[in-house]
């Protein structure tokens, strides 16, 4: 299996997006080695990830879109203290990709072919679904799938005291 080859531009870009998250928030140590690249936006072009901390231990995800730098660009988005941290892409190709549950479309999801979202799961059990709200301009969470209610098989006696 063929590897990704980074051109001089790609790296060029990844040291681009590292500055704009440092001169956004400077008090966080932003971590290259955490640095992550995806199709996050449709348009073809590389988003980049990138994971830092400040003083206090307080985790943040940065979320680079390719471009120029502006109120959303860069995104940073606070997790708070964390023991651990999943960073993962999920696909946003197929229109049930951008669908809540069967009846919810996700506003703002337009899928495309090589779009990704990205997928956070804070100490293995929180996980959010980011996604790239094109009419918003900017990287959204994706509503949690509400679980259909499941009514009980008879009916519930009330507790009674121990005599």
């Amino acid at each position: 299996m063929a590897g990704i080859v980074l051109t001089a531009a790609d790296k060029a870009e990844d040291r681009h997006a590292w500055a704009m998250l440092q001169r956004a928030r400077p008090a966080i140590d932003w971590d290259k080695s955490t640095l992550r690249r995806a199709d996050m936006t449709g348009e073809g072009l590389l988003s980049r990830v990138m994971v830092g901390h400040d003083d206090d231990r307080q985790l943040f995800v940065g979320l680079v879109r390719p471009g120029r730098e502006g109120p959303l660009n860069p995104q940073v988005i606070e997790l708070g203290i964390v023991r651990s941290l999943s960073l993962a892409f999920h696909k946003l190709e197929k229109p049930a990709d951008c669908w809540i549950d069967e009846d919810t479309p996700l506003d703002g999801c337009r899928p495309k072919k090589g779009k990704h979202g990205l997928t956070l799961t804070v100490d293995l059990v929180t996980v959010t679904h980011l996604f790239w709200n094109a009419p918003a301009r900017r990287f959204d969470p994706r509503p949690p799938r509400i679980a259909p209610l499941v009514e009980p098989a008879g009916p519930i006696e009330p507790d009674t005291p121990s005599e």
